[in-house]
């Protein structure tokens, strides 16, 4: 599955990427890390949430090429298996008070 990228290899529309560590203090991804709220529409939080449907629309399509047809899956039910193991672990991510997730 080489089509996914970690967030450090993301180029951002000011055409920077994160692999920098010496910029993760002032990037999205050190906002992230340092627990920051991050605004609700900002232009970060909407590449958050773009980024998120974007990626798991591919995983299920993936997904769904390799299971049966009466056993397809829908982005919703991907989106949630995902966010409901990732928030059982402590890895960081990204707070956003909306009502949009």
């Amino acid at each position: 599955m080489g089509c996914f990228l970690s967030l450090q290899s993301f180029r951002r529309s000011d055409g920077t990427s994160g692999n920098n560590e010496e910029q993760a203090g002032s990037t999205l991804e050190g906002a992230i890390n340092r627990g920051e709220l991050i605004p609700a529409d900002s232009a970060e939080e909407v590449e958050i949430r773009a980024h998120t449907l974007y990626a798991t629309a591919l995983l299920t399509d993936a997904i769904n090429r390799v299971r049966p047809p009466s056993q397809s899956l829908v982005v919703p039910q991907v989106d949630f298996r995902l966010w409901k193991a990732y928030h059982a672990t402590f890895w960081p991510h990204h707070l956003t008070r909306t009502i949009m997730y």
